[in-house]
């Protein structure tokens, strides 16, 4: 069963990401006006914004923004039926390994009588 999953900070992080990037942006503006509006601070001062924004929605936003998100896929799929339990059906799918060659003659006997054992 395939599943999909985001992965995002928590809000504790994006709490405090928030208050680093309203730093950086008043360090931003500190500067802009220092230099009379260098391309570095303008740049400087959109990375931070933007920075900032996307933490203030993670952390008090309603609608989470998800950083990655990850495709995976179940190892217990519930529709593969299990494997067999009762010592008849495990016999017959050995026989049936043997048959179709999978296992030699000395492996086939040795796990049917492994398996009798537990009877």
């Amino acid at each position: 069963m395939k599943r999909r999953f985001g992965i995002r900070p928590s809000p504790a992080v994006s709490g405090l990401a928030v208050i680093a990037g309203v730093g950086m942006i008043a360090f931003g503006i500190y500067f802009l006006a220092q230099t009379g509006g260098h391309p570095f601070i303008i740049v400087w001062l959109l990375v931070a914004a933007g920075i900032t924004i996307y933490h203030a929605v993670n952390a008090f936003g309603g609608k989470k923004i998800h950083t990655e998100v990850i495709d995976y896929e179940d190892v217990d799929d519930p529709t593969e039926p299990p494997p067999p339990t009762r010592p008849a059906d495990r016999l017959r799918d050995l026989q049936k390994l043997r048959d179709d060659g999978l296992i030699t003659e000395a492996e086939f006997e040795r796990k049917r009588r492994e398996i009798l054992r537990e009877l």
